[in-house]
């Protein structure tokens, strides 16, 4: 023990007992201690050395075992209940080891024995008592100071002993955790606050190949009766007495659940649809993978179904996002409702879904969920008091090659729904390997399309549109060819649909109307002939906004009467938008410009609107026209879009015209106009001066 720094005044000391010669003699040699400077004073009387202590201040004293009222260790409890802290040495008259254990456990800080005590043995005993007393006042200052600072603290501190059980806590970690300090004092932590096994864990970490970390941290949810879950960030370091010695842990804890709902928030939002709350694409293709993984395992079979919904770009743009947006949640929570716990829905584009169907028996398991997709799509949506009607394509991929990763599989499932889609609305297809080799062809004919302009590889042919009255050619169809410099010529049929779904259709369809104008109307000055010009409009042209100027300067541009200009548009393109579509046929009717519906009786027209298209002609699909001399319910179709169009006021144009029987029903119908390969086929303009040279009749 080191001995206690002098100070400027002595040490005061109190010695109590009945014996007066007893008590000089220690006072005497306490007068000889060298190391430090000390007055004495006696008291003989208990009651009077009590009142001494509690009035004045004494450094230290020292009490015989029996005094006159009360044994030293009454007197000592009577002390230090009255909060008399300094140092008490025991004056014994023996050494018995009862009387010794006793001393100690009552709280005396030495002991004597006074029939063999000598200068040397009281010298060390006072330095040792007023030492320690010094070390006591230093730890207690060192506590306060430590208990100021961590009750300002805005975490939650813990002192863990050597056992793992609490031997403090400070204010803000009760009320963190809703607890008082007498509820988890003197108990383990590993029942209070850690898990057991939580807490080893920190433990085991904070020593490494021997060595003792200085500070381990872990993110731990803590779990207490009757409160919530908390996530806390949990710092553990050795907890160390005034000597350096390990005496337990010191914790930190720092309440973050805030930051983990932000953290799980975004982590939600980075894998998750914020519109639907559906997994998004890279979720989806994650469990896809899972899923592929599990079936290998267990020899199962999984689906994935793409579902695109048609015209949805229509919905969004006629009545706005706030409509478009609920119609998605709607949808999205009617398919939800088609599927199994065990599968996956989920939003990987605008108004794209996805299906993953696990453990799948066969395919009339996917055929199934394809027929109630398309069975919900009959039932309109009430969004905003508006009822909305939606068609979906769906396409189909079966998980049968084991070596196909989650993007392959993704990829087959969107090329089948790409090919539906070309086929028209509510429309199915199951991937199979023609289908990757067709959609390699159709992905490299976009590719081309999109140079088709400036390469001038498209070029317009005419086909003459015939008066059944009289037989004479009055106008032309404009009909667009495309000669690939690899492929050939190219069906129609096979890139106007790609054009439609690329958008490539805009531009073309401008290029084919100007081309056709400026090429009918240099026929127009030299034959002196006013013959009318037919040119079809596409649905996505319909949705252009200035459509109708940009074909006023057309006209302009390629001195091009527009009442000898006859602009087709088909049934199902003017219901895709009903009321924009008769909003842009009026614009085009002040231009002089005459409507004609194409493909009359093929589409969803509804008769209510008939009346309302500013139209002046119906063309009667091909279809009819082909069976109606040999099919007696085509006839009556026929005749009843001929009468049906003269009622309206309107005239009639007859495609695919191919035999005589056909042409003469067709004027016994008295059907104004007709086209088709009896007359002429599709010819380029030098053939067409030629046809025309020779003043043909039929």
């Amino acid at each position: 023990m080191p001995t206690p720094k002098r100070r400027e005044t002595p040490y005061r000391v109190l010695l109590i007992g009945n014996d007066t010669n007893e008590l000089g003699n220690i006072q005497e040699k306490l007068s000889k201690i060298n190391s430090l400077s000390c007055t004495s004073q006696l008291s003989t009387d208990s009651s009077s050395a009590i009142a001494l202590l509690l009035k004045e201040s004494f450094d230290i004293f020292f009490v015989c075992y029996q005094l006159d009222r009360m044994n030293c260790f009454d007197f000592l409890t009577k002390i230090r209940t009255e909060n008399v802290l300094c140092p008490a040495i025991l004056l014994a008259d023996n050494d018995i080891p009862e009387t010794l254990t006793t001393a100690v456990e009552m709280g005396f800080d030495e002991y004597l024995i006074q029939k063999d005590l000598n200068l040397f043995q009281l010298e060390r005993s006072v330095i040792n008592a007023i030492s320690k007393k010094q070390i006591t006042n230093k730890i207690n200052e060192s506590e306060l100071s430590f208990r100021c600072v961590v009750e300002s603290l805005s975490e939650g501190v813990l002192i863990i002993d050597l056992d793992d059980k609490i031997i403090f806590v400070n204010n803000h970690f009760t009320q963190m955790i809703d607890r008082n300090m007498s509820e988890l004092k003197h108990q383990l932590i590993s029942e209070t606050v850690i898990s057991e096994l939580q807490w080893e864990s920190l433990k085991s970490r904070m020593s490494f190949n021997g060595f003792q970390v200085g500070e381990v941290r872990n993110e731990i949810l803590l779990k207490f009766e009757g409160k919530d879950p908390m996530w806390a960030e949990v710092k553990v370091s050795p907890y160390r007495d005034v000597l350096g010695n390990k005496q337990g842990h010191l914790l930190v804890v720092t309440d973050i659940s805030s930051r983990k709902e932000v953290e799980e928030k975004l982590f939600h939002n980075t894998f998750h649809d914020h519109l639907t709350g559906l997994p998004n694409r890279v979720l989806f293709l994650d469990r896809l993978g899972q899923s592929k993984s599990r079936s290998r395992k267990f020899d199962q079979l999984l689906a994935l179904l793409i579902i695109d919904i048609d015209r949805f770009k229509l919905v969004s743009d006629s009545l706005g996002t706030s409509v478009s947006d609920k119609l998605l949640n709607e949808f999205a929570i009617r398919t939800k409702s088609l599927i199994r716990k065990e599968d996956t829905l989920a939003r990987i584009g605008t108004d794209i879904f996805a299906i993953l169907l696990e453990d799948v028996y066969d395919i009339r398991d996917t055929t199934h969920l394809v027929s109630k997709i398309h069975k919900m799509d009959k039932q309109s949506f009430n969004i905003n008091n508006k009822e909305i009607y939606i068609t979906t394509c769906v396409g189909v991929a079966l998980d049968f090659d084991i070596d196909k990763t989650p993007e392959d599989l993704m990829r087959d499932a969107e090329t089948a729904v790409h090919l539906a889609k070309l086929k028209g609305p509510s429309q199915y297809e199951l991937f199979n390997k023609d289908m990757h080799e067709r959609a390699v062809n159709l992905m490299e004919l976009e590719n081309d399309m999109r140079r088709v302009l400036e390469r001038n590889e498209l070029c317009v042919n005419f086909q003459p549109i015939i008066s059944l009255i009289n037989g004479t050619i009055t106008g032309f169809e404009a009909l667009v060819r495309w000669q690939h410099p690899k492929r050939g010529l190219v069906s129609p049929s096979e890139f106007i649909p790609v054009a439609e779904d690329t958008g490539l259709i805009l531009p073309m369809g401008l290029w084919i109307l100007e081309n056709a104008c400026k090429k009918i109307r240099s026929l127009q000055d030299i034959t002196g002939q006013n013959y009318t010009l037919s040119v079809n409009l596409s649905g996505k042209q319909l949705s252009e906004t200035d459509l109708a100027k940009k074909i006023n300067d057309i006209l302009t541009r390629t001195r091009f009467d527009s009442q000898l200009l006859r602009l087709e548009i088909t049934e199902s393109a003017i219901m895709e938008d009903a009321e924009e579509a008769i909003n842009l046929m009026n614009k085009l009717r002040q231009l002089d410009i005459e409507l004609y519906i194409d493909d009359f009786g093929t589409g969803y027209s509804s008769l209510s609107y008939l009346h309302r298209f500013p139209v002046t002609a119906l063309k009667i699909d091909i279809s009819f026209v082909n069976r109606m001399s040999d099919s007696h319910s085509d006839l009556e179709i026929v005749r009843t879009i001929v009468n049906l169009a003269h009622n309206l006021k309107m005239v009639v144009i007859a495609e695919g015209i191919e035999n005589k029987k056909q042409l003469s029903l067709l004027r016994q119908l008295r059907c104004e106009f007709g086209q088709g390969y009896l007359m002429s086929k599709a010819l380029g303009l030098e053939d067409l001066k030629e046809l025309l040279s020779s003043n043909p009749q039929w």
